[in-house]
């Protein structure tokens, strides 16, 4: 059998923790203190050497591109899937339900906003180019873009006036005209964005966020398969918008960018305007389209709207009459009023000077009443949107990602969650197999490591993004079993006349599958050893030997049992991101698949250790280490945090998911890759401003 170099390797730490194994425990008998410790130094150079190359090994795997075909392939799947997607918000939005407002735009010419035209059109040196004539409507919005040879436009308009919607037009209009192999539009929301990381790394890191089925992002943007359409310039913090419009100048290539007028402007005037890129403003809805709209949405022939527009036709220099027309000319505001008012309620109050003094008044009026109208007065869901979008706020992004839920509960508050958690579910198995005492004490020292392990850190895990391809991997693991039987058992027949180290073979080389966990162990072990010897003396040596071995069998051990769990995670693609909690789905599934892994590994290996008397221990030790990597996934943080403890407060329903389901369907929500959003940022913001200057409600009691 030709090994290749990783049995090899283990062959190699096989032997060498076999002698320093016998010399341990005295079945080599060597008076030659010099020996002992030459067999030390050769052991963690060994161990030295075995982790750089695993380290260079593992550096070269993930440097290894995927071929052409299999890229080629990828982006087809994601622009069917971000086409099926995008086709799917457009009817939840009610984009052209029952007909397509009319949004317009006009071109921006000024020289102080715009690059050179020539610039804008790709044109050579010596040449000259007139502005382009960029002016259009919501359905010619491809045909405008086309016309643009560098293929790099800005949109401007105020908060409301349908940029993000105009985005999402562009984009679902090229893919549903795209050919095989060209690039793939995907929108970004540049809240998070940080210009001190280079736009191509957030880029990748966002798309690995939002589409994990892509293994590779990076290379997709490298070689200019992905069009960027940034959208929201204006919401980076105020501070960095001079940095980001230079970083952005520098990213080549076609791209969309959306932003509100003036921290467009004010960057460029700290800077200079985005290269090659041409400028359009989106203009206010004109009132006779919006008269004709609104009373169209209404079920009834005769509309309440309709006797609304007839007053401000009759009159249009009155003052509720001029805030209703002020109010309503961008598209979120009718679309809000359009779903307040499609019941009974009528819309002629709006008209009412005293309720509504101006037109910004009017604006807030429709953002409080929209969720009322949609749940019903005093209804529940308006508290846990809330609670939603203040998360949302604190943490400056639009995307409500379900395992960040976790993370807006206080540290104190998750630390003894997790404790309790862990308490709890082990205290219950250790009651089984020991007395009382020693469970709870077991189950409360556990709890105290284990709580802060997995409370303190700010974010919690993500979910898990793939199966990785272990047909290697698996092959490697049974050589190097091979590998340790054969070479412990020699050692046991040489010195020690029975078979004990053959069963230890075996399992250090299940532990040699994941050599890089065993040598991180044996070296942390071996530094405790050392640091031993020093403070006690010679006669600590065998324990110093002994620490190694432990710390080399315990780590390749663990890292063995999660290697195990993830080689039977379910596989992410296409259709588990096709909506937001799929992928809560199939972390659900790979948590108790890897928990379940990991415990039958540890269980097994009691099992072993004790020559098969130890069951009762066997399924102590296995329920613990299951429970322990349960913890430690995003579905169980979530579980316990925004499925127990933010219910138990009030902040959140019982039934979840089911919510979130049941505000996207009413519109509520909206979805962007994978991840649920708030309608819009100005909504967000709304019922985060109403949260913070209503103070803390009354706290609920126990």
């Amino acid at each position: 059998m030709r090994l290749r170099p990783g049995p090899l390797l283990a062959l190699a730490v096989a032997s060498a923790f076999a002698l320093v194994g016998n010399l341990a425990t005295n079945t080599v008998e060597i008076e030659a203190t010099w020996i002992k410790w030459s067999v030390w130094a050769a052991a963690l150079v060994l161990l030295g050497a075995a982790l750089l190359v695993e380290q260079l090994k593992a550096r070269a795997d993930r440097a290894t591109p995927p071929d052409d075909d299999t890229v080629a392939r990828t982006v087809d799947e994601l622009a069917l899937f971000l086409r099926a997607q995008w086709k799917d918000e457009e009817t939840r939005r009610k984009v052209r339900a029952p007909v397509t407002l009319p949004v317009t735009w006009h071109t921006v010419t000024d020289d102080q906003l715009v690059d050179h035209w020539e610039n804008i059109r790709l044109q050579p040196l010596g040449s000259s180019a007139a502005a382009l004539h960029l002016d259009g409507g919501i359905d010619t919005v491809l045909d405008v873009y086309r016309r643009i040879p560098s293929a790099r436009l800005v949109i401007l308009g105020r908060a409301g006036a349908g940029k993000t919607v105009l985005s999402g037009q562009l984009l679902l209009s090229i893919l549903e005209a795209r050919q095989p192999g060209e690039a793939v539009p995907v929108a970004f929301n540049l809240r998070t964005w940080d210009p001190s990381t280079p736009l191509r790394t957030w880029l990748a890191e966002r798309l690995a966020a939002g589409y994990p089925q892509l293994t590779h992002p990076g290379l997709l943007l490298d070689r200019d398969l992905i069009l960027p359409i940034l959208d929201g310039f204006d919401e980076i913090n105020p501070g960095l918008h001079t940095a980001a419009m230079q970083t952005l100048d520098l990213m080549p290539g076609p791209m969309v960018l959306t932003s509100r007028p003036v921290q467009f402007t004010d960057a460029i005037t700290s800077a200079q305007p985005l290269g090659s890129a041409a400028v359009v403003h989106l203009d206010d809805l004109p009132l006779a389209a919006i008269a004709q709209y609104l009373p169209r949405t209404m079920r009834h022939t005769t509309s309440a709207w309709t006797s609304v527009f007839d007053r401000i036709t009759a009159d249009p220099g009155g003052a509720g009459e001029g805030n209703v027309t002020k109010a309503l000319t961008t598209p979120l505001m009718v679309y809000l009023a359009r779903t307040i008012y499609s019941g009974s309620r009528s819309p002629a109050e709006l008209l009412d000077v005293a309720r509504y003094p101006t037109a910004k008044a009017i604006e807030q009026h429709l953002l409080s009443a929209f969720i009322p109208a949609v749940y019903g007065e005093g209804c529940p869901e308006q508290r846990w949107l809330t609670t939603l979008a203040s998360i949302l706020e604190r943490s400056r992004t639009q995307n409500l990602a379900w395992w960040r839920l976790r993370d807006s509960v206080p540290a104190p508050i998750r630390v003894g969650a997790f404790a309790l958690a862990f308490s709890v579910g082990f205290g219950s198995v250790l009651l089984i197999v020991t007395d009382v005492e020693s469970a709870i004490l077991i189950s409360v020292v556990g709890s105290a490591f284990l709580g802060p392990a997995f409370g303190l850190p700010r974010k919690g895990p993500t979910p898990v993004r793939g199966r990785l391809r272990y047909s290697d991997k698996l092959r490697g693991t049974v050589e190097n079993i091979v590998a340790g039987i054969i070479i412990w058992s020699l050692w046991a027949g040489l010195f020690t006349g029975n078979g004990v180290w053959a069963l230890g073979g075996a399992l250090f080389g299940m532990a040699m599958s994941a050599r890089r966990a065993a040598l991180i162990g044996a070296t942390f072990a071996a530094l405790g050893g050392a640091a031993l010897s020093i403070m006690i003396g010679p006669s600590a040596f065998h324990a110093t030997l002994g620490m190694i071995m432990v710390g080399a069998f315990a780590g390749g051990w663990a890292g063995f049992a999660g290697d195990l769990g993830e080689a039977i995670e379910t596989a992410v693609d296409m259709d588990s991101v096709a909506y937001p909690l799929e992928s809560l789905k199939t972390d659900r599934i790979n948590t108790l698949r890897r928990s379940l892994a990991v415990a039958a590994t540890f269980g097994l290996l009691i099992v072993g250790l004790s020559g098969g008397s130890d069951w009762l221990g066997a399924l102590g030790i296995g329920a613990g280490t299951g429970l322990v990597a349960a913890l430690g996934t995003a579905w169980v943080q979530w579980l316990i945090l925004a499925r127990v403890w933010l219910p138990l407060r009030g902040r959140l329903p019982w039934r979840l998911p089911a919510f979130l389901d049941d505000a996207h369907d009413r519109g509520v929500l909206r979805q962007s890759g994978g991840f649920f959003q708030l309608r819009h940022e100005l909504l967000q913001r709304h019922l985060a401003l109403s949260a913070a200057s209503s103070g803390p409600g009354p706290r609920r009691r126990w």
